[in-house]
């Protein structure tokens, strides 16, 4: 069995939301399409599961399985 690792970092350095799966980036937003900075909502079907995890936080870590992602 192969577990997925998934990491979430809001990223400082680039202003962006970056996740991560298994050492590899899968996806990155900038933060201004995220809250509380987006002028309006978008729908989480379009967001990578990992990456609608709320407000852009500067430095926010956020793991599900492993933080080696």
């Amino acid at each position: 069995m192969n577990n997925m690792k998934t990491f979430v970092h809001d990223n400082p350095a680039t202003m962006r939301r970056e996740c991560w799966q298994n050492g590899r980036i899968v996806c990155s937003y900038s933060w201004q399409v995220l809250p509380p900075f987006a002028k309006t909502s978008i729908p989480s079907s379009l967001f990578f599961f990992g990456a609608n995890i709320g407000k852009f936080i500067p430095g926010q870590r956020i793991t599900f399985g492993d933080c080696d992602a």
